[in-house]
């Protein structure tokens, strides 16, 4: 919502970006908590309840103003410490750690909808610890030779 207006996309950037993903059961236990509180919240607004449809609405169920999930995202990471992100960090890093986690780049272009390519570009960056395992991996190559 903006200006009083609710602001709707039917559609997502590419093709790529209309698909589904899988969640760990943490977090589909996360949601259905969620889902349960906001059932409650239904019935104490009553007729007032405005059904949109979405999984995160105001009090009332009407969507949520487009920079509140950041500004709440921005006061978390304040309250942990941690320096200011924007909110899309938090796909590079689920990325990041996929591939750090060693996981196929091919499966981690599909779950996030891009190239390996892309992946590749954007994300395969090193750090100074993962020089360190490289260089540790190689001399035991060398060693195992």
């Amino acid at each position: 919502m903006a200006g009083g207006e609710i602001i709707e996309q039917a559609s997502t950037k590419s093709k790529s970006g209309n698909r589904k993903v899988q969640l760990s059961s943490s977090v589909v236990a996360v949601l259905q908590d969620h889902a349960k509180k906001q059932s409650d919240e239904m019935v104490k607004v009553g007729s007032g309840w405005i059904d949109t449809g979405y999984i995160f609405v105001q009090e009332n169920g009407e969507p949520l103003y487009p920079t509140t999930p950041y500004l709440i995202f921005r006061k978390f990471i304040k309250e942990l410490g941690f320096k200011p992100e924007p909110f899309h960090a938090l796909r590079h890093s689920h990325v990041t750690e996929l591939l750090r986690a060693k996981m196929p780049v091919h499966m981690v272009a599909k779950r996030i909808g891009d190239e390996v390519a892309t992946v590749m570009k954007v994300y395969a960056h090193s750090n100074a610890e993962d020089d360190q395992v490289l260089a540790d991996t190689y001399e035991e190559v060398l060693e195992n030779a």
